[in-house]
């Protein structure tokens, strides 16, 4: 995973779109330990291949009402695909057979790309003004 993410974050813009939090150049060990803070029982991760190679990457922690995507990413050459639409598809069934409420993912306002895919999957937008995000929120019937 070290060697995908080296390459998809290699562009300050990419990495700033996915995590504004962290500085560039891209820390693989600062986000891992990102990662690692998680509780251990609610970690979930999918990943996309192509060719034996991960092009997409999703992230992801359940709770008792809400399942929150925390990481998600397309390698660029495989955006515009409807693979996220898949990903995104495969994170709604398992919600649902979680019994979760809602499915959550907070994107930077500049990634306006983004939010245009989740707004076209059913999504609502809030924003959340503290922290500079917009909140993507989908109810799970």
């Amino acid at each position: 995973m070290k060697a995908v993410l080296k390459k998809w974050f290699n562009n300050p813009k990419e990495l700033n779109f996915v995590s504004p939090h962290l500085k560039f150049p891209f820390d693989y060990n600062q986000w891992k330990k990102l990662y690692d803070n998680l509780p251990l029982f609610s970690k979930n991760t999918l990943v996309v291949k192509h060719d034996e190679w991960i092009v997409g990457h999703v992230s992801f922690e359940l709770k008792v009402d809400d399942l929150r995507i925390f990481h998600l990413f397309l390698d660029i050459k495989h955006r515009g695909k409807r693979v996220t639409g898949i990903i995104l598809n495969d994170i709604e069934r398992r919600a649902k057979e979680s019994n979760v409420k809602n499915i959550i993912f907070q994107i930077s306002p500049k990634n306006r790309v983004m939010i245009n895919v989740f707004e076209n999957l059913g999504y609502e937008k809030g924003d959340l003004k503290v922290h500079k995000i917009v909140k993507m929120t989908k109810k799970i019937q």
